[in-house]
Parts: structure tokens; C-alpha cells; sequence
């Protein structure tokens, strides 16, 4: 195997060539100062939301459809909330979204790609057909349908996607362990009585578990953005939860005259989209590895 040179600048400070490369990627840098202030700001939402009280069921027919001022940054809606607070606490919505669903897709992905990968014979056969069983469902019809038929919910959409993302996740993992369970430090594992586990979690997966997580970086807004699909075809959360993509389908049906009620919401779904995919882009060139 070749090995990656190491850039000067890093042989000249010591750093490590993997960080230089990041420091050195100015779109990643943007990307993680994107997700980092996002989610700071979602933290804080109860504290530095103007008009926190406006989440719930509130109404101020008064102040309905008011354009940006500085009372209100990015204008009010129809039912006379403050669309900035609503942005603030929709974050939280799409964080939620994407935690669920990547925290319950990616350990079963993982679990399975493992076996498939390491055991081989008819414990690949059987997992590896039924990840392409899966894998041969167009998922947003499945999403849809799912959510259709159910109660249109938060939780079930959060639901049917973890129920489908994990087949790219054990496809992903299926491919590396094969890849790499026949090299000298597995098979001197092997030989020296280490047990399956340990040879599966202490041996394997912390020699993958760089390409994981640039997946799950470059995951994470396609995530948040199927969810606000949904939530913007009226599959996902539920009024009066704030959601940017609810708030875009409301503020749709007033273009162009009420222009700040979706355009704004639709450019928070795009910074954070945008600074997950930078983020991702810059810890696939930390770590020097490709993700299909």
C-alpha cells in the first residue's frame, strides 16, 4: 500500500498531517463552524429566543404578518408568532430527528455489517439478502407510505427512516470487515485466543470507525432534509411544535407577498444542510478515506 505523503507545513510543525489538511480546508472549517454555532443556538433557544412563549399554542392576531423589523428579525406569521424564535426551536426538531434516527440506524447497520462481514458463509448470505431487500426500496415511497398509514407523527417519521437507513450502514460495514479481517493483526488476534468479540469491537470496528463517522457526517442533513420533506407534506411533526419544514409549507401558500414566512425557515434547512456536507467533505479529507 502507498503511503499518503505528509504536507510540509505538518512536518515543519509536528501536527498531525490528518488536522493539517483540515485546518488548512477552509469550506470544513466554515462547515463546523456552521453545525457548532447551530447547535450552540439550539441549546440556548429557551434563553436567546426572542419571544420563547410563542412555541406553544399562541396567537396574537395583532402582530400577524408583520415583515423583518428590528422588534422581529425575520418577521411574524400568520398566527402573529415570531418566525426567528420558531427557527430556533425548529432546530431542535431536526437535531431531534436526526439523533433518533442515526442513533437506532447506525448501531443496527453497524451490528449486522459486522457478522456479514466477518462470519461470511450462510450468516452473510441471509443478512446480506436482506439488506438488499431493503436496500431495493425506494425510501422515500416506503417513508411516505408508512407515514401515511400511520398517525402522522414526529415519532413515526423518525421511525420509518431509522427502519430503512440502517442498510447503507451495514452494506458500508459489510465491505470494510471483508476487506480487512484477513490482515496479520486479525489473524495474530485470531491465533493468540482472543475471542470473537473482541476481535469484532477492540480489533475491526477502530479500524473503520473513521469511515462510519464521515458517512454519518455527510448522513445527517440528508436526514434533516427528508425530514423537513416530510413535515413540509404535512407527515411530520405535528402544529403546534415548531418545525422548519411545516413552517415552509405554511409560509408557501403567502409567496410572494409574505416572502419572509417561508424564505427564511428555507434558508435555516440550507445552512445546516450546508454545514453538515462541508463538515463531512473536511473529516473525509482528516482521515484520508472515501465514502460510496
Amino acid at each position: 500500500m502507498t503511503a499518503v505523503p505528509t504536507p510540509r507545513g505538518a512536518r515543519r510543525t509536528g501536527e498531525h498531517p490528518g488536522w493539517y489538511r483540515f485546518r488548512k480546508n477552509r469550506p470544513a472549517l466554515i462547515g463546523l463552524g456552521l453545525v457548532l454555532l447551530i447547535g450552540l443556538a439550539t441549546l440556548l433557544a429557551p434563553w436567546i429566543a426572542p419571544y420563547p412563549h410563542q412555541i406553544g399554542p399562541f396567537v396574537n392576531f395583532s402582530a400577524a404578518n408583520q415583515p423583518p423589523s428590528w422588534a422581529h428579525l425575520m418577521g411574524t406569521d400568520t398566527a402573529g408568532r415570531d418566525v426567528l424564535t420558531r427557527v430556533l426551536f425548529g432546530y431542535r426538531t431536526s437535531f431531534l430527528l436526526m439523533l433518533v434516527v442515526l442513533g437506532i440506524g447506525v448501531p443496527l447497520g453497524v451490528l449486522l455489517g459486522l457478522a456479514a462481514g466477518y462470519f461470511g458463509g450462510w450468516t452473510e448470505a441471509i443478512l446480506m439478502r436482506l439488506t438488499d431487500v431493503f436496500l431495493a426500496l425506494p425510501p422515500l415511497a416506503v417513508v411516505l407510505a408508512v407515514t401515511s398509514a400511520l398517525a402522522p407523527s414526529l415519532g413515526t417519521a423518525m421511525l420509518a427512516l431509522a427502519a430503512l437507513w440502517w442498510t447503507w450502514y451495514a452494506r458500508l460495514v459489510h465491505g470494510l470487515v471483508r476487506s480487512i479481517k484477513k490482515e496479520d493483526f486479525i489473524l495474530a488476534a485470531r491465533r493468540s485466543g482472543a475471542s470473537t468479540g473482541h476481535i469484532l469491537f477492540r480489533e475491526i470496528l477502530p479500524n473503520i470507525i473513521s469511515t462510519i463517522a464521515v458517512k454519518i457526517t455527510l448522513d445527517a442533513g440528508f436526514v434533516i432534509l427528508l425530514g423537513a420533506g416530510l413535515s413540509f407534506l404535512g407527515l411530520g411533526a405535528r402544529p403546534p411544535t415548531p418545525d422548519l419544514g411545516t413552517m415552509v409549507a405554511d409560509g408557501a401558500n403567502y409567496l410572494p407577498e409574505m416572502w419572509w414566512e417561508a424564505i427564511f425557515p428555507g434558508f435555516a434547512i440550507l445552512v445546516l444542510i450546508l454545514g453538515f456536507n462541508l463538515l463531512g467533505d473536511g473529516l473525509r479529507d482528516y482521515f484520508d478515506v472515501e465514502v460510496l
